[in-house]
């Protein structure tokens, strides 16, 4: 139950990079923030994905290597966003899946959502379901599968939010993790696996102009340091 209280973390330098981070949401006037870990960092770790995928949405990366859900809940709390931005997107979990249950993961990231709601009547919330990670299938990877359906499921009932579903691609069909898309810790994506899901998210953005998208499947759909410590 620890991860549905928000808890800030005392890694040296955190507060400061949050504050950088809500200064550089001000200063763009930003139209799209993404909050969450190191997975959520990365996607601005390969420029060129970076550039053609997502910058020109104007999205802000908020992404801070090791955070885990309670993190995020009291990022948000102390988070000040101008009227400009209209959509934050969630990409957290992984980092609670060695601590946490799944039913209470997924309700600390609706948390986050539902207070982003609250506070921000005009923003649409996405929420990317926690990729799968481990080379093998394991005990952790039920434990994300289980995390991701109920996210689903709440996400469906509750309005201005898409839930984003993890792509067919991070695996093989033996159910072993893609090796080209992850770096060695079996983690962290390499410029493939950024590629497939800079251009899942974008879709999503793109789908998000002028209708209300509750799920987004595999793509293509058509309609710092960045490790933890």
């Amino acid at each position: 139950m620890a991860c549905l209280r928000p808890v800030s973390r005392e890694k040296t330098g955190y507060y400061a990079c949050h504050r950088r981070h809500v200064s550089s949401i001000i200063r763009s006037q930003a139209s799209v923030i993404i909050l969450g870990d190191s997975l959520a960092a990365g996607l601005a770790r390969y420029s060129k994905v970076w550039d053609l995928r997502l910058k020109p949405f104007n999205v802000i990366n908020c992404g801070i290597g090791g955070d885990r859900a309670l993190h995020i809940l009291w990022r948000v709390d102390n988070l000040s966003l101008p009227d400009s931005v209209l959509t934050a997107v969630l990409l957290i979990g992984t980092n609670n899946m060695d601590c946490d249950k799944p039913g209470d993961i997924a309700s600390s990231i609706m948390s986050s959502a539902a207070k982003l709601r609250e506070k921000y009547p005009q923003l649409h919330v996405v929420i990317i379901g926690v990729l799968p990670r481990g080379l093998h299938v394991s005990s952790l990877r039920d434990k994300i599968r289980h995390t991701n359906v109920l996210l689903e499921s709440q996400c469906k009932k509750m309005p201005c939010l898409t839930f984003v579903e993890q792509s067919s691609r991070w695996t093989k069909d033996s159910g072993q993790l893609n090796e080209v898309l992850f770096h060695t810790d079996y983690l962290h994506l390499i410029k493939p696996g950024n590629e497939i899901l800079a251009r899942q998210l974008a879709s999503v953005l793109v789908s998000l102009n002028g209708r209300d998208t509750r799920i987004v499947t595999n793509y293509p759909v058509r309609r710092q340091p960045i490790y933890p410590p």
